[in-house]
């Protein structure tokens, strides 16, 4: 799952690379309209949501699974030291 997270992050970053660089230099070198520009920036910022979602809902996938393998606090802190002499 960690290997998927890593992936989704990527991706993200690439889209942001791509609307600055892509969408926003296409317009600014008059390529694309502005009603272009708003459609492209409409499709940018779903996709880029859609992943962001993917990314939490896998951190916490990651977060409750390390969660099932850790010991409870009250068995690390209730140890029991038995004295020798006593018995």
């Amino acid at each position: 799952m960690k290997h998927i997270k890593s992936l989704l992050e990527l991706t993200a970053f690439l889209q942001v690379i791509f609307a600055i660089y892509g969408i926003c230099g296409a317009y600014e070198q008059n390529y694309i309209d502005g009603l272009q520009l708003a459609e492209y920036l409409f499709v940018f910022c779903i996709t880029l949501t859609a992943n962001i979602i993917g990314i939490k809902a896998l951190t916490a996938a990651i977060g409750s699974k390390n969660d099932q393998f850790k010991k409870p606090e009250s068995n690390r802190t209730n140890l029991h030291f038995y004295d020798s002499t006593k018995l």
